[in-house]
């Protein structure tokens, strides 16, 4: 993991604790001069020889308030690879018979040598990346730096924290956020103790607040929790509700409990029990999107928490405005909104992050544009993934319902800009519904967003994943349905498919271009060249039949030359599309409970692999019971996508659009070239002339005979 660009600095110290660390008052000067570092080696051999004195001194000198505990919690596996911090302070957790995250307040990280810095110490060269160092044990530093970082805000619910990190000698202060990372310059603490004792001494008198807690998350106490946990229980237990994947890990032991405090748009406020989220977040910074199985405390009902930093945007309406908005255009098939709305803080605002006005100061070079967070809470009803479906018609209904969200919100000049598997969800009743529009966009109609592409990967339209610079619609929306369908089906329904169909899905299934994911043509040719699946349910067989047609003709006249007399259903895609849905569920012969028992899963070449899960919707579930696995692009969390493109996982950056509309259409299918060393299936430009085994796509023999295509 690497979040390359996003540590700025380098800050003075003096300046850090001034800006970051204020108490209110007066240092002890007497107490700081006394303070020496002569015990700890200048040169050392290991981390013991280093923290044990660093501790000693620390606490010989009583810097900190009763109740901080330095702990000693360096372990290293079977292969030396250090799995905690090598020093941690902890407060009020002197009676814990073991080693915990939950009541870290921060790291030390200790090195051996000054040249194992993070960082560098050549400050001359402004146009210099910070953390740009070549020698490996200090990259393997930053490595650290970053994993406990993780780590500690898995299992915590902050607004920001400090860290310190001693490299021999040297010493630096860091400071986190959901924008990026502060880091001082490096001082020697042997030449001035002071300035690092005053740290601890400037922390010990902060509140918590000021240390970075979240002061709307609190322990929960020992009934609350069991209340949590009996909620829970007596849900599994009842055979006759639906399955949430993962349900039962919400109520981990290894995770603490807490209750969160929410605040409605009316000023309501409402607290929730919670434990261990779906998903925990793959990197340090950035949105940090966590849901929970949640105990409404004042219903005693279990619901949906969604806990996120929201990039702030003057032409972005947050999530919670988004749904009010939506629901006051009476936009069908959303999930009830219980509350939500951005976190308060303790002086009447906001909870956001700081470290992008840091970036901003005058004369510091600004490698890549760090955006403002505010802390935002969604509460919603239960609901439940794709994947407890019961009937081939329960699931078409549903991707059906998701196609009139759409097409309903556009009329309001809504783009959802994220369908996927995880957003396309049942009610009690398996009814459909679109969640997750934190990526949603207007502008009034016949105009076009201006804004990267964003979505789910493996359900992109095949147009979108081909070209970066595309200016999303409301017909790549409609194709990502396409395709969520598709997979479902395939999936769980029976059909003549071959885990080998998952492959167009595939996160490796692309080519990188300047910098850019490309791919697309796998779906491209399926639509318009290879044979479909044959499903065994007639009236999905005949729908998958339309709505390949219906497609193939989009992208015909996509392609094609710029001529006269487009058909007039071009231009309300998202209406002939439901037509088709409508026209396919009022068919006979649906047969009942045809979900396959034992579903038909990708092969691992077809998987696409994360090291964990930046899945934003109920279940933190791809497959669809395991959505971790799914590739994201998002021009929203800069700082994620930078993390996982340079650490080879599956995010990606898209830049800005810079025309005011759409791209022209292309006369053949881009051509690239695979940067994946796999054995990859010829990459063709597609023309017209070539779709269709080089016959022309007239007409479909399902109901798209009402529609001329050509």
């Amino acid at each position: 993991m690497s979040i390359r660009g996003f540590w700025i600095g380098p800050e003075d110290p003096h300046a850090f604790l001034n800006t970051f660390l204020k108490t209110g008052q007066r240092l002890p000067e007497g107490k700081l001069s006394k303070v020496d570092f002569t015990q700890v080696p200048a040169m050392a051999n290991t981390e013991k020889e280093i923290y044990q004195p660093f501790i000693g001194t620390l606490v010989k000198h009583q810097l900190l308030p009763k109740g901080f505990v330095f702990n000693d919690a360096s372990i290293h596996d079977q292969y030396g690879v250090r799995l905690k911090p090598t020093v941690s302070l902890s407060l009020d957790d002197v009676n814990s018979s073991s080693w915990r995250w939950d009541p870290m307040e921060l790291f030390v990280d200790i090195e051996v040598d000054s040249n194992m810095d993070a960082f560098h110490i050549d400050y001359s060269n402004p146009d210099q990346l910070l953390d740009n160092i070549a020698c490996p044990s200090a990259r393997r530093t930053q490595r650290h730096l970053l994993a406990y970082a993780l780590a500690q805000l898995e299992r915590q619910h902050r607004t920001f924290m400090f860290s310190v990190l001693i490299c021999g000698s040297h010493a630096r202060f860091i400071r986190w956020d959901r924008a990026g990372v502060i880091v001082t310059q490096h001082f020697n603490y042997h030449d001035n103790p002071r300035l690092l004792a005053e740290f601890f001494w400037r922390y010990g008198r902060l509140s918590r607040a000021q240390r970075g807690f979240d002061h709307t998350a609190q322990a929960a106490t020992a009934e609350e929790k069991e209340r949590l946990a009996t909620a829970v229980t007596t849900y599994l237990s009842n055979r006759a509700n639906r399955a949430i994947p993962g349900m039962e890990r919400t109520l981990d032991p290894t995770f603490p409990s807490y209750t969160l405090s929410v605040t409605g748009g009316d000023d309501d406020t409402r607290r929730f029990v919670v434990q261990r989220p779906f998903f925990t977040p793959s990197c340090p910074i950035g949105r940090a999107t966590r849901a929970y199985i949640a105990l409404d405390l004042a219903t005693h009902e279990l619901v949906f928490l969604k806990d996120y930093w929201r990039p702030t945007d003057p032409s972005r309406m947050s999530e919670a405005g988004v749904f009010a908005t939506l629901a006051d255009g009476q936009v069908p098939h959303l999930p009830r909104v219980r509350m939500g709305g951005d976190v308060p803080d303790e002086s009447g605002g906001f909870q956001r992050t700081f470290t992008q006005e840091r970036a901003r100061v005058a004369g510091r070079k600004v490698h890549v544009e760090l955006k403002e967070y505010r802390h935002h809470r969604i509460v919603q009803d239960l609901a439940f993934p794709l994947s407890s479906v019961r009937s081939s018609k329960e699931l078409v209904a549903a991707v059906r319902n998701a196609v009139e969200c759409i097409c309903r919100a556009h009329e309001l000049g809504w783009v959802h800009r994220d369908v996927s598997t995880g957003n396309i969800l049942l009610d009690d009743d398996g009814q459909g519904l679109l969640n997750d529009w934190d990526h949603a966009i207007k502008c009034a109609l016949g105009e076009h967003a201006m804004h990267r592409r964003t979505g789910t990967w493996q359900f992109f339209s095949a147009v979108l994943a081909n070209d970066p610079k595309r200016v999303q619609d409301v017909s790549d929306d409609l194709e990502s349905c396409y395709w969520v369908l598709h997979y479902n089906a395939f999936r769980l329904l029976p059909s003549d498919a071959t885990p080998k169909i998952f492959d167009m899905f595939s996160c490796d299934n692309h080519n990188m271009v300047d910098g850019e994911m490309v791919g697309g043509e796998d779906k491209m040719l399926y639509l318009l060249n290879r044979p479909g699946v044959n499903f065994s349910c007639a009236p999905l067989r005949q729908l998958a039949q339309s709505l390949r047609g219906f497609f193939r003709a989009l992208y015909i006249h996509r392609m094609g030359p710029d001529r006269p007399g487009r058909p007039v259903w071009l231009s309300e895609p998202a209406k002939v599309m439901l037509g088709l849905f409508d026209d396919a569920l009022a068919l006979p012969d649906w047969p009942e409970n045809d979900v396959l028992s034992v579903p038909l899963e990708p092969t691992q070449s077809s998987l696409c692999i994360e090291a964990s899960s930046l899945h934003r919707s109920h279940h933190g579930d791809s497959n669809p019971d395991s959505l971790g696995r799914r590739k994201r692009s998002e021009e929203d969390d800069g700082a994620e996508h930078v993390a996982s493109r340079q650490s080879g996982s599956k995010r990606l950056k898209t830049q800005k659009s810079t025309s005011p509309t759409p791209p022209a259409r292309s006369t053949r299918w881009q051509r690239t070239t695979r940067s994946s060393s796999k054995t990859a299936v010829s990459h063709r430009p597609v023309t017209r002339s070539q779709t269709s085994s080089n016959r022309r796509v007239t007409r479909s023999s399902s109901k798209l005979n009402d529609v001329a295509l050509l």
